[in-house]
């Protein structure tokens, strides 16, 4: 995923990456199934944070912005996720 992250990112000259996790994600809820839904959500923007550290240590000029989207009402709230 790395390596074709960054061949993304230098061969279309990505300035800005946004990272997005969203509650209710089957994978993590299969993953971490003993795990409560706040925990998930915890782990869930750990790995956020940790996937911007890489990016930004791998490509310094990338402006990053992280989010964490979740149902309200018929509507999507994206709550951003500082560093």
């Amino acid at each position: 995923m790395r390596t074709s992250a960054s061949f993304l990112i230098r061969g279309h000259s990505i300035k800005h990456v946004t990272l997005i996790a969203h509650d209710g994600c089957g994978y993590y809820k299969e993953r971490y199934r003993f795990e409560t839904a706040e925990e998930i959500i915890k782990q869930q923007k750990d790995d956020l944070r940790i996937a911007a550290q890489w990016l930004a240590g791998s490509h310094p000029d990338l402006e990053i912005a992280m989010y964490f989207a979740k149902p309200d009402g018929s509507k999507i709230v994206f709550d951003e996720i500082s560093r």
